[in-house]
């Protein structure tokens, strides 16, 4: 059985939400990814942790139990990561990140927050724009960093 923060930050996600949809949205995912995850989650752990009904789900009770530990453990994940960027200094600042629209649109919702719970001094300033200004942001300095698709690339 190999259980991933993936699934345990769907399942919370969920079970915050009450609604495979909403939790989706928040995530930024297909709701048959979180329906996928969290039902393998239960096959490997060999419980229901949630009851669906016309109304969305609701937690069983090994699901509370389960929430508890699932929230303890993404939040002893979470400083874990952090831990050592304490005592680092210059961590801090505005970063002005340049993305086209496409990579905007699918790739980077979940990356940007995790960055952002990795790095909370951190401002990002996120620009969508066409890769022709992205490259000429990034020539001229307006634009610290860029992130797009590079297999359409002359």
């Amino acid at each position: 059985m190999t259980i991933t923060l993936k699934q345990l930050d769907y399942f919370i996600a969920t079970a915050e939400s009450g609604q495979v949809s909403h939790a989706a949205v928040e995530l930024n995912i297909s709701q048959s990814a979180v329906t996928a995850a969290i039902k393998t989650l239960e096959a490997d752990l060999g419980v229901r942790l949630l009851e669906r009904n016309h109304a969305g789900v609701r937690l069983t009770m090994e699901g509370a139990r389960f929430l508890e530990h699932a929230r303890v453990i993404t939040g002893a994940v979470a400083a874990a990561v952090r831990s050592p960027l304490r005592d680092r200094k210059g961590l801090a600042g505005k970063l002005r990140l340049g993305m086209t629209y496409t990579v905007v649109g699918y790739y980077m919702s979940r990356h940007y927050a995790r960055f952002r719970k990795t790095y909370p001094e951190i401002e990002v300033e996120v620009l969508e724009l066409p890769r022709d200004a992205l490259e000429s942001g990034l020539m001229c300095g307006d634009i610290d960093m860029a992130v797009m698709l590079v297999s359409n690339l002359e």
